[in-house]
């Protein structure tokens, strides 16, 4: 059974590379309009081939987030931001910000992609690695929190892996 999906307004914070890159290639060759948020400093080359709209700003500066709403619908938000361990406000008040900007715009859906290790899923991962990204996995966990209880409809993924380059098709569930 195929599905046809019609063409919607996306906006994706990440979306310079890996994940979020993917994502904009996938939505743009389906023939949806992708807006991608980015800092100034930020690499847009590989954007810069698509049909994508860039918006600037800082995921850590709230009232830049909620400038990128400001005059335009979004459909759908798909956030694939993440920090490090020395660096993981990102993770967090970066999401958080993004989920703010999103509800008070009355954004439908927003879709966050954080990690396997966040949420409660700590447990399936080795105590080596457990241990020096806790800090990762908390400010994770605490967005998708944030998420949760808001007034927007959402899906969060918790990817193990995701490595470079383009979609294999042989992922696990």
């Amino acid at each position: 059974l195929a599905v046809e999906a019609l063409a919607a307004d996306v906006l994706i914070f990440g979306a310079t590379r890996n994940t979020g890159l993917e994502t904009a290639k996938i939505l743009v060759e389906r023939g949806d309009s992708v807006a991608a948020f980015v800092r100034e400093t930020s690499d847009v080359t590989a954007l810069k081939g698509l049909s994508v709209t860039l918006v600037t700003g800082d995921a850590l500066d709230a009232p830049s987030v909620s400038a990128a709403f400001v005059g335009r619908s979004y459909d759908a938000v798909v956030s694939t931001l993440s920090g490090s361990v020395r660096n993981t406000a990102v993770d967090s008040q970066g999401n958080i910000n993004v989920f703010m900007a999103a509800e008070k715009a009355g954004v439908k859906r927003l879709v966050l992609v954080t990690a396997i290790g966040a949420g409660g899923t700590d447990g399936v991962l080795q105590e080596g690695a457990r241990r020096f990204l806790k800090p990762v996995f908390d400010a994770k966990t605490q967005a998708e929190n944030d998420l949760m209880a808001r007034d927007l409809k959402w899906t969060i993924l918790r990817p193990g892996q995701l490595p470079e380059g383009p979609a294999t098709g042989k992922g696990l569930l």
